[in-house]
């Protein structure tokens, strides 16, 4: 049923006294009764209050008792300890009370004992000796020394003897020699056979299977005290364990490290001390091995030549090198000492061997490409083989000499025969790739195998012979060849830029030549004299190359702008000044724009950093003075005007590939000039003072308003600049 609350307002609420009063007897709210309710539950809450205040002053008393108990055990306790500590200390003093008691009597025993055992020593000893000094031999008193020896024991008793004896053979004067002399050589002649007889003992042992490694242990403790037999011993383990074992197998050097490995860990359970003998093992394995396969290699089997024998002395020092971080683990090892004895017989004359054979080599691959060339071109043989050839200074007089140079004649050749594509073959990038690999193998060799103190003076050698090689014969033969073949100042046909490009290839091959001598040579600079003295003869062939690059250069340039003269010149006298009935650029203007685009093109792709904008600056006004000069020269009309216009903002979008701002203003400058020509007279003096405020000079303005076809009368507005 729904709330409704004016309904449920009316019905709560009487309606009379009489009502009101009957209302609140029946009613469920009794002011009384709560206030009864409320003394109640506070009764009962301090009735609690006060049993749990007794419940917790029980359990603070018992917790104190408690406390009390466990102090009283603790301190019993502790009492016992401090008792058990006095008697642990007093344990104690009386043990070593005994213990010193104990000491004093053996002390005083061994001192009873000691002179008694040592007099039994000395008797047993004169005993021996004088039987040793008979003339015949008898039976032995003690006959350890004779008596046959089945166990190790024999033979340690028979060594503390027969020691002790030699002993005393060792240290007898020249009086004492004479009297005792048959007892000092029966004496020597026990120790060395004795000697012999443990030095058999420890090979028997060796070649048992297994090997009995106790008896070689014992056996090489009791030698320690027999020098030259201990010695022997280790000789001959030596020896039996490197011929145990196949060393002439392929992988020589990962047999040698495997032997090393496993014998350290025999060794180091016979001998007492395993480094030394380590080291003679290691020496020996490597040494006495390695010596006949670099003889056959290096010396029987060296049909190669230089590059095989010295491809074979690099490749086996280096895989002998590597040992060294094998047997790094045996400190006692010394990898220089071994290196020096296998290497230093072929080492000593090293230096010379890899400078001779690079020389050898590099000018042999050159003879061998020119030779081939010269085949190809069906050229004669040089009789003199290739060299640096002295600098000419003149590089287009006429020079006199009784024989032609290599480049003379392949130069002439190609100058007869134009159409021949040459510009790889005279500069070749593989040939000097090819020559500088050779450089990096024998670079890598020389830091690796030449002496400390030759290094610096072998790598110069090496640096010396690349730059002959490649900067002073190749390009250099290349670079004249080129301007022997350059074409004549003034073409009667477009001239041959082939030379722009040698210029590109003698860049690129020059900056390869440098960056590979830094990186081969990279120890150079250990030595300050041979570097000063290499970057001199690098900078001389530089300066060398440059100088012909930059002849050969401004004769093309030359070349190229009396081309552009014959193209223009070509044009029509009547061009700009015949009538029109549309505007374009000429097809004059069209060639010269599109020969001169091919000419940045080539410079731009042949010459590199702030050259190539000396070029094109140099290139920009040579081409601006031959239009300039050649616009001089023609007559217009307002049609051609028109044309002239469109012609010279070709040129300009010409000029605009080469991004020299000097050389855009120029021309920007003669598209101002030729507005001149269509302006109205009565403007002229504005359009003048404007340009002159830009060019700064009134001769250009002056040329051009000379070429208006109303001079007369025009010229009457600008007298000023005329």
């Amino acid at each position: 049923m729904p709330f409704i609350a004016d309904s449920q307002r009316g019905n709560s609420l009487p309606t009379s006294p009489t009502e009101a009063t009957t209302a609140k007897k029946n009613s469920l709210f009794d002011p009384e009764r709560l206030l009864q309710s409320f003394n109640d539950l506070f009764d009962n809450l301090v009735y609690m209050n006060g049993q749990y205040t007794k419940r917790y002053r029980d359990a603070e008393v018992e917790v104190e008792r408690k406390e009390a108990q466990a102090t009283e055990r603790l301190m019993k306790r502790a009492d016992r300890v401090d008792g058990s500590i006095g008697q642990v200390e007093k344990l104690e003093r009386e043990i070593n009370d005994l213990a010193r008691r104990i000491y004093k009597l053996n002390e005083n025993i061994y001192s009873v004992s000691e002179p008694q055992e040592r007099l039994k020593d000395a008797r047993k000893l004169l005993t021996h000796f004088m039987e040793l000094n008979q003339d015949a031999l008898g039976e032995f008193t003690f006959p350890e020394l004779t008596k046959p020896r089945k166990n190790f024991e024999d033979f340690r008793q028979a060594s503390s003897t027969v020691l002790r004896l030699h002993r005393i053979a060792k240290d007898m004067g020249t009086a004492e020699d004479r009297i005792y002399s048959k007892a000092r050589d029966r004496i020597f002649d026990l120790y060395n056979q004795l000697q012999r007889d443990l030095i058999e003992l420890f090979t028997n042992a060796h070649k048992e299977r297994p090997v009995d490694i106790t008896t070689m242990q014992k056996t090489a403790e009791l030698l320690q005290n027999f020098p030259a037999g201990q010695q022997q011993c280790v000789a001959v383990f030596i020896q039996r364990t490197a011929d145990s074992v196949n060393i002439q197998s392929a992988d020589v050097f990962r047999v040698i490290v495997q032997l090393a490995t496993d014998t350290y860990k025999i060794i180091r359970e016979i001998f007492p001390s395993p480094e030394g003998v380590m080291e003679k093992f290691v020496t020996y394995v490597i040494t006495e091995k390695l010596q006949g396969l670099i003889k056959t290699k290096l010396e029987v089997k060296n049909t190669e030549g230089q590059e095989g024998y010295l491809r074979d002395l690099y490749e086996l020092h280096k895989k002998t090198k590597t040992l060294e971080q094998s047997v790094e683990v045996f400190k006692q090892v010394r990898m220089d000492k071994i290196l020096r004895m296998l290497f230093d017989p072929y080492l000593s004359r090293y230096v010379e061997t890899e400078c001779n054979f690079l020389r050898i080599r590099c000018t042999g691959m050159m003879q061998q490409y020119y030779d081939g060339l010269l085949a190809e071109w069906g050229l004669p043989k040089q009789q003199t083989a290739v060299q640096v050839l002295p600098e000419k200074r003149d590089f287009f007089g006429v020079s006199i000499m009784t024989a032609k140079t290599l480049p003379v004649v392949m130069g002439e050749f190609l100058k007869e025969h134009p159409t021949v594509t040459a510009d790889i073959k005279i500069i070749n990038e593989s040939l000097a790739l090819n020559l500088l690999h050779e450089l990096r193998q024998s670079a890598a060799r020389a830091h690796a195998l030449a002496p400390e103190d030759q290094l610096g003076a072998c790598l110069l050698q090496l640096g010396q012979t690349i730059i002959n090689t490649v900067l002073l014969i190749h390009m250099d033969y290349g670079l004249e060849i080129g301007i022997i073949a350059l074409p004549p100042l003034e073409p009667k046909a477009e001239p041959n830029t082939t030379f722009l490009h040698l210029i590109q290839l003698s860049t690129v091959l020059h900056n390869l030549t440098v960056r590979q001598l830094d990186e081969s040579l990279k120890s150079l600079p250990r030595s300050p004299a041979h570097q000063q003295k290499l970057r001199d003869q690098l900078r001389e062939a530089r300066e060398r190359l440059e100088r012909k690059s930059s002849a050969g250069l401004e004769h093309c340039l030359n070349s190229a702008m009396s081309w552009i003269h014959t193209l223009l010149m070509a044009q029509k006298r009547t061009e700009y000044a015949e009538p029109r009935h549309s505007y374009a650029a000429t097809n004059t203007a069209r060639k010269v724009a599109q020969y001169f685009m091919k000419l940045v093109r080539l410079v731009e792709a042949s010459v590199d950093g702030l050259n190539r904008q000396s070029v094109f600056m140099e290139m920009g006004f040579r081409f601006h003075r031959e239009i300039f000069d050649r616009l001089q020269e023609l007559p217009y009309t307002s049609d051609g005007v028109m044309i002239l216009i469109c012609d010279v903002n070709e040129y300009r979008e010409c000029v605009r590939m080469m991004k020299v701002d000097l050389v855009i203003k120029l021309f920007d400058q003669l598209l101002s000039l030729c507005n001149l020509l269509v302006a109205q007279p009565v403007n002229l003096p504005l359009m003048c003072d404007s340009l002159y405020g830009v060019i700064e000079q009134k001769e250009p303005i002056a040329a051009f308003i000379r070429l208006r076809s109303d001079f007369k009368t025009s010229s009457e507005y600008v007298r000023s600049y005329l």
